[in-house]
């Protein structure tokens, strides 16, 4: 079995891309939006630094950075948005892409989630 297979039997998450296109409403405006452009792509999810949380009076902001490996023929740009639904517990987390690093049997996608509670 080849290290590509072997990385991607480890893969128990589901991923979808949305990448900001442009879209003409039925006025003729054209504005951009985030679009699907991949759909349950299998990966793994995988928690790189943890913030501690910023409360205010209205709101807790949960930051932290997470990696996410995936198939290298899927196109990933930075800034793509990414909804990932945890295989352990379905639970799903939207972040933001970072520069992808490719390599021959996978790629790394650094991820942020900025988000509040």
């Amino acid at each position: 079995m080849n290290e590509r297979k072997v990385l991607e039997s480890t893969y128990f998450d589901l991923a979808t891309v949305y990448r900001k296109q442009p879209n003409e409403d039925e006025d003729g405006i054209t504005s951009n939006t985030y679009t699907p452009v991949h759909e349950n792509i299998k990966c793994a999810l995988s928690k790189k630094t943890l913030k501690a949380t910023n409360q205010t009076d209205t709101s807790n902001n949960i930051e932290y950075e997470s990696h996410l490996f995936l198939d290298p023929s899927i196109l990933i740009k930075a800034g793509d948005k990414i909804i990932i639904v945890i295989g352990a517990n379905s639970e799903s987390r939207t972040m933001y892409s970072g520069e992808p690093f490719v390599y021959s049997s996978h790629q790394e996608v650094p991820l942020m989630r900025d988000e509040r509670a």
